[in-house]
């Protein structure tokens, strides 16, 4: 079943990830223009990396190769997810390694005593702030209902995340709030199928099968090929 996008849900910034990311292809937003940035910089970054250090090209591979088949020019099902920078963070890593790492450890002629307190101040401050983002993450997806309530907390217009979340309600028994998002979902986008299906199973589930009609029909029509849906809808007959 496609899900649907919603072009009025915002994109969470570095301190504020979620597990479902918006399209946005209507408006430029401040990360578009710092994306476009980077791209045009590769060129000439590259250029000064063959001049002052051939070996970096390996690192420099490393952080590009991994966003290509996920930067946009192929659509692809999930324009924006963390998981796309976990490769390319490893080469980011090595980056700020090799800039520390003279500060850190170069004799008293390559760098004075205040060169090794920034240094160690940057490494405990990226460390820390990658280390509490990292625990805060790792608590919200302890389980479905914190992760997807998570997501329809910084996009509650995102009818994909309004979806699942109703989907992790009903899993753990809770129904009609489970009822209450897929109904979100379904006034967000009204061709949402997913939402259609799950409004009218969990309908005729509460013993409405009056209120589950209109979302089963709708799904139908748009799914004729779609044994489920033909099934739903002779149970609510």
């Amino acid at each position: 079943m496609k899900r649907g996008h919603h072009l009025l849900a915002r994109v969470p910034s570095l301190s504020d990830p979620t597990v479902l990311y918006d399209v946005k292809s209507d408006v430029w937003y401040w990360q578009a223009y710092v994306g476009l940035a980077i791209l045009v910089a590769l060129p000439f970054a590259l250029i000064w990396i063959i001049l002052r250090s051939p070996k970096s090209l390996v690192w420099l591979a490393w952080l590009v190769a991994p966003i290509i088949p996920v930067c946009g020019i192929v659509q692809i099902a999930a324009a924006h997810a963390d998981r796309y920078l976990y490769l390319p963070a490893i080469a980011v890593a090595v980056a700020l390694g090799y800039l520390l790492s003279p500060a850190a450890f170069g004799s008293a002629e390559e760098t004075g005593g205040w060169a090794r307190w920034v240094a160690a101040g940057l490494t405990v401050a990226i460390l820390g702030g990658f280390t509490t983002l990292s625990i805060q993450r790792a608590g919200v997806w302890r389980n479905d209902e914190q992760l997807w309530g998570d997501a329809v907390r910084k996009n509650p217009d995102l009818p994909s995340a309004l979806n699942n979340y109703g989907a992790a309600l009903m899993n753990n028994r809770k129904v009609e709030q489970a009822l209450q998002q897929y109904y979100k979902a379904y006034e967000v986008l009204p061709t949402l199928d997913v939402a259609q299906f799950n409004i009218a199973a969990t309908e005729l589930k509460l013993g409405r099968p009056d209120k589950a009609q209109k979302y089963a029909e709708e799904f139908v029509a748009q799914h004729p090929e779609m044994p489920t849906g033909w099934i739903l809808l002779g149970q609510l007959y």
